[in-house]
């Protein structure tokens, strides 16, 4: 019997979507792990104390291909973010805006140097439905055509 449950442990383990909480004083650090049907693995480390969440994508030998560092607000959503190379060269910064009712409005991407890379726009419908992505370079001119969304709204490539 020992056997069987430590060899259905270890298939769920392998083929399941993994959430493990670690509690040390506050609240719960918790971490999640991914597994993509390219070999690539996702795992993110969220802890609400440090108000910081950590994702790491790595490849099918457990090599990483790219890692991103967040800060989160008061609600535990994503403020700013540092995305890494696999070799840990910061490769751009991203800071996040939100509206009156939580929803992302604007997403501002920057270099190491903090130079404005682009910027995105995310509009909303009445109902809260996000129903436009429209992409801007640094000088504020948009640089993606929109496209139909099946509900008749445009989003930006």
């Amino acid at each position: 019997m020992k056997m069987k449950r430590s060899i259905t442990s270890f298939l769920f383990a392998c083929f399941a979507p993994l959430a493990l909480l670690a509690q040390e004083g506050g609240a719960a650090v918790k971490v999640t792990s991914t597994l993509h049907s390219d070999g690539t693995q996702t795992v993110l480390k969220t802890d609400p104390d440090s108000h910081t969440a950590e994702s790491t994508l790595l490849d099918a030998a457990q090599k990483v291909l790219q890692r991103t560092v967040y800060t989160l607000d008061d609600q535990d959503q994503f403020a700013t973010a540092s995305v890494y190379d696999g070799n840990g060269k910061l490769v751009f910064k991203s800071v996040y805006n939100r509206d009156d009712h939580n929803r992302l409005t604007e997403q501002l991407d920057s270099n190491a140097a903090d130079k404005l890379l682009r910027k995105l726009t995310f509009e909303y419908d009445n109902y809260g439905k996000l129903v436009r992505v429209r992409t801007f370079d640094p000088a504020g001119n948009e640089t993606t055509p929109a496209a139909k969304l099946p509900n008749g709204a445009h989003h930006q490539h």
